[in-house]
């Protein structure tokens, strides 16, 4: 069926960064304690989860997936954010990393 554009909406529910340099907990961490809330919702790459292991797929055949477990953060985001939340998150981020 065809969508149109006033009959969709996102729903901003979870915006992803990579923290790389091996130093995504302790960002975490710092932002925590700074107030602002992270999630990590990755933990794992799908292929090295226990229920898909029947595809016999492992995690060197996927290395980037495995790294990016290591480096996801996921930031503050929701319709009720303002614009001023929105640059303490920033402002944060900025002073950590």
């Amino acid at each position: 069926p065809e969508l149109h554009e006033n009959t969709t909406r996102h729903a901003w529910n979870v915006y992803t960064v990579r923290i790389t340099g091996g130093c995504r907990d302790e960002v975490r961490s710092a932002l925590g304690a700074a107030g602002v809330g992270t999630e990590v919702y990755y933990p794992v790459s799908l292929h090295c989860q226990g229920c898909f292991s029947y595809l016999g797929i492992a995690p060197e055949d996927c290395p980037e997936s495995v790294k990016a477990t290591g480096e996801v953060l996921s930031l503050p985001i929701f319709p009720g954010l303002t614009e001023e939340q929105i640059q303490y998150i920033v402002d944060q981020i900025a002073t950590v990393v």
